[in-house]
């Protein structure tokens, strides 16, 4: 079985953020996958997703929010699905405070693919039942079912 991103692709699931700024669930969106990133340093993985972020917020509404960037030098597709019982103020569209997060990083060269996932995230996202659901777990694992159940090729 291959998930959203084929064989290349990682995701990894934060159920519990502790941020409370947009810039700090940023920066522990990313933490998990530092070594992902091969020889990318960090600090230009965080200011690729804050340069796409000044383009216009990633906060979808409705408690959902999907930061994107295109890496130079990266070779995978990558995602990280962080929760935050509290919600933290991320320029949502709706100007509701939000409660699940979905960072998504691909290469530079995905083009169509990164368009394709990135539509497909977002329809995810804006599912009231997804977001009840999602809201509704608290564990890695039980947030990890949803997903699957979603994205999984059978």
């Amino acid at each position: 079985m291959d998930g959203l991103f084929g064989q290349s692709g990682v995701l990894r699931v934060l159920p519990s953020l502790k941020a409370a700024s947009k810039k700090d669930v940023l920066a522990e969106l990313l933490e998990p996958v530092l070594a992902e990133l091969g020889s990318i340093q960090a600090s230009e993985v965080y200011q690729a997703i804050i340069n796409r972020e000044r383009l216009g917020a990633t906060g979808i509404g409705q408690g959902a929010a999907l930061p994107h960037a295109l890496i130079a030098g990266f070779a995978n597709h990558l995602a990280v699905c962080g929760r935050s019982g509290a919600g933290v103020s991320f320029d949502a569209a709706d100007g509701k405070p939000i409660h699940f997060f979905l960072l998504y990083l691909a290469p530079i060269g995905a083009g169509t693919t990164y368009l394709h996932c990135l539509a497909m995230l977002a329809g995810f996202l804006r599912s009231a039942h997804v977001q009840a659901r999602l809201l509704a777990v608290r564990d890695a694992k039980a947030i990890q079912a949803i997903l699957d159940e979603f994205f999984l090729i059978r």
